[in-house]
């Protein structure tokens, strides 16, 4: 269901974040359509969001861009692809 609803938005759209929360199977099965998708972000559904949840999200951000400028590979908060998230 939720997928029809994402193509069909998606005709109108550009692009389209969807929650994680939204969909049936946690993580995605490697063969799901999203990953396919160019224009389909998959966000990280967050049971409760605290004070703070956004300092120390820029922090990480910070870490992690610093990390990247600088060509290095000690990323925080990293996906595992063998997992799934």
């Amino acid at each position: 269901m939720i997928l029809s609803f994402i193509k069909e938005w998606m005709k109108r759209s550009a692009h389209f974040i969807v929650p994680k929360f939204l969909l049936q199977n946690e993580p995605l099965d490697k063969q799901h359509p999203f990953w396919e998708m160019n224009n389909i972000t998959v966000t990280p559904h967050l049971s409760s969001i605290t004070k703070n949840y956004m300092p120390r999200s820029f922090t990480i951000f910070k870490y992690n861009l610093h990390t990247y400028i600088n060509k290095d590979n000690g990323f925080l908060n990293v996906i595992n692809l063998e997992r799934g998230y």
